[in-house]
């Protein structure tokens, strides 16, 4: 009931889940099922989105529409957000925070989370530049208390390659039965995986996430507007799923038909990596921390967790990752 005061959100409401007052969601999300995911988006957007009784989608779907959403408690403006878009080619971004006292004492931090009257500070005016991305949070400390908060997020769009990972949920048992998988891909440019049917998925390609089995294939994303697309069949030539088009990030998949051609349901909601959970069972525990210790005495491979042993998100795993798993853990 009160984790959006620390940036949480219940990802799926439905008509009185997770509490009696939560209004049924569904009609957006496309989840009608009980389930007890949550997600971290940072307190500002999670009190708009309380503010608002908005579900993540209907959110989006407002900043798409209104990039400037200001909420108000008690008559004072509590959090400020503007979505603002910095071109590829501009090097730096400067800032200027001015408040409207000129000996008041202005706190701020720049991954997101709420200021304290401990974070750093400027008097009356403070002037910042930024060359990578950054969520500036900032406010104003009166009498021990942040008030006037306001986020701002600058997105730099120099583009990086990257790995997008496509997930399917084992279809080799009931209700689909398959009795073998390919994974068919191709591209503007052409095939991905070789010709019709593609590439035949074996043990090799499978990996456990949150205790379920599933084929994945890695592919690289090598500019911002690369889209690739898939089937999934038997190899038969008549057994195979609708073209599902337009990838271009981690996405989770199941066989949601019994005949041909075979639908599918993006289920990457339910199976998106949790943050510290690094062996996949869903929850953050003890055994992360010993797995992400074995992986740095070189008694484990980091290979083993696609990706997940990389807690802090800089690459690499290190004692970086441990001291934010560490955290996650204590819950800071």
């Amino acid at each position: 009931e009160h984790s959006w005061e620390y940036g949480i959100i219940f990802r799926f409401p439905v008509q009185n889940y997770p509490n009696r007052t939560v209004m049924d969601k569904s009609y957006k999300t496309g989840e009608s099922k009980k389930l007890s995911i949550y997600r971290y988006v940072g307190q500002a957007n999670a009190a708009a989105m309380h503010t608002l009784g908005f579900c993540m989608e209907e959110y989006i779907e407002s900043l798409m529409a209104h990039p400037h959403i200001g909420i108000y408690e008690n008559g004072e403006l509590r959090y400020e957000i503007i979505r603002q878009t910095i071109g590829a080619n501009t090097g730096s971004v400067t800032v200027t925070i001015t408040a409207s006292e000129p000996d008041a004492v202005i706190v701020y931090t720049l991954d997101g989370s709420k200021p304290t009257a401990s974070s750093q500070r400027g008097i009356g005016q403070v002037t910042l530049t930024f060359n990578d991305n950054t969520t500036l949070t900032a406010g104003v400390l009166v009498d021990g208390k942040v008030r006037n908060v306001i986020s701002r997020e600058y997105t730099f769009h120099g583009f990086e390659p990257y790995t997008a990972t496509i997930y399917l949920k084992d279809p080799k048992v009931a209700p689909n039965n398959w009795t073998s998988l390919y994974f068919y891909a191709w591209d503007n440019s052409g095939n991905l995986l070789g010709s019709w049917p593609g590439r035949a998925m074996s043990e090799s390609d499978v990996t456990m996430v949150k205790g379920d089995r599933f084929y994945r294939y890695p592919f690289t994303i090598s500019a911002e507007d690369y889209r690739f697309n898939i089937i999934f069949s038997q190899g038969d030539g008549s057994h195979q799923t609708v073209d599902i088009k337009d990838l271009y990030k981690d996405t989770y998949y199941e066989i949601s038909s019994t005949t041909n051609k075979y639908t599918v349901r993006d289920i990457t909601d339910l199976y998106a990596a949790i943050p510290g959970d690094v062996d996949g069972n869903g929850t953050v525990d003890g055994n992360d921390l010993n797995i992400l210790i074995n992986i740095i005495l070189g008694k484990d491979n980091a290979t083993n967790y696609d990706g997940r042993a990389n807690v802090d998100g800089q690459g690499g795993v290190d004692g970086s990752d441990i001291n934010t798993l560490i955290n996650i853990l204590l819950g800071k």
